[in-house]
């Protein structure tokens, strides 16, 4: 918000709301930064692999980071039936019987 007149009019509660508003984006912000630097450190990670020799734990980036499986939890692609539309289907079939 940059408009004076605005600004000028905006309530006590208004004005803390977006006190808040802004702390959230900042801890937002810091999160990212100290997500960025646990999958740095967890990037880095190795393992002994034999007498004196180490190996990355992980072999390529997929074993890393599975994109394609947190894309189809997203995009909803792997259905998944809550207990109660297991249920239901379960009903279903016992009254198809």
């Amino acid at each position: 918000m940059t408009d004076l007149t605005e600004i000028g009019r905006m309530s006590m509660r208004d004005y803390r709301i977006r006190c808040k508003a802004a702390a959230l984006e900042q801890l937002d912000r810091e999160r990212d930064i100290h997500l960025q630097a646990w999958a740095n450190q967890a990037a880095k990670a190795t393992k002994k692999a034999g007498k004196g020799k180490v190996q990355s734990v992980y072999r390529n980036f997929d074993a890393f980071f599975n994109f394609k499986k947190h894309e189809d939890e997203i995009l909803e692609r792997v259905y998944k039936p809550s207990r109660l539309a297991k249920r239901m289907m379960e009903w279903e079939a016992k009254k198809d019987e």
